[in-house]
């Protein structure tokens, strides 16, 4: 999206309800070579962990890092205007850490739906399954997890490690929610692919990422 299409629509439409406050700038972004002296706050997409940053308004404020925030199309510029999306390598240190606990929380709060992805994901290709995209699950566990889930659907994260043999997945799936945003993969199955970001950052090699992210294809078939 160009600064021109940016101007003239007045904010970015991010397809989220609501977003978690990840780090709040009140002087600005001092890593992008967009300065502005007006306050940026970088957050992300409650459902499809979108990556953003935005203008707070009047009516919103100051806000603190772990905050909900709502940001569904019906917002308004009074309380907030997200200005763009941007990639993993654009937030901040102290964003990223505070990306780190927010996920934890997330995936705990929506472990239905994540559960919901064990139970019904399908294969990419004739040699590739949407399982195997899980951190620590290669052929022989994606194997075991489809045989159990055709005997009874998972129920939980627990239920699915008892049966399965693995540890820890939701760790796992938090790992590979990261490195969806990375542009790490061709393929995403919970971060939402946008064609491209629309900030530009002054390191190179965060400009290389960004390229490369533009190329990801998604994923179909979502939880």
């Amino acid at each position: 999206m160009s600064e021109r299409d940016r101007g003239r629509r007045g904010h970015v439409r991010i397809n989220e309800e609501y977003a978690i406050v990840l780090d709040y700038l009140p002087y600005g972004n001092p890593y992008s070579n967009r300065q502005s002296p007006t306050p940026i706050i970088q957050a992300m997409g409650e459902f499809y962990f979108t990556l953003f940053e935005a203008a707070p308004g009047p009516a919103l404020g100051q806000v603190k890092p772990g905050e909900r925030i709502y940001v569904g199309p019906d917002v308004s510029y009074n309380y907030i205007r997200v200005d763009g999306i941007i990639s993993y390598d654009d937030l901040t240190p102290a964003a990223k850490k505070t990306l780190d606990e927010v996920l934890d929380n997330l995936i705990k709060q929506r472990e239905k739906d994540f559960v919901n992805f064990l139970n019904n994901s399908s294969p990419i290709t004739t040699r590739l399954h949407q399982l195997e995209l899980i951190p620590g699950i290669g052929k022989k566990i994606m194997w075991k997890a489809l045989d159990e889930r055709k005997m009874a659907p998972f129920q939980s994260f627990e239920d699915f490690e008892k049966r399965v043999g693995v540890k820890n997945v939701a760790q796992a799936i938090k790992k590979r929610i990261i490195e969806e945003m990375q542009g790490k993969d061709n393929f995403r199955l919970f971060v939402r692919y946008y064609r491209r970001p629309v900030t530009r950052r002054l390191s190179a090699r965060q400009a290389s990422s960004n390229r490369s992210a533009c190329a990801l294809t998604s994923v179909r078939k979502r939880f």
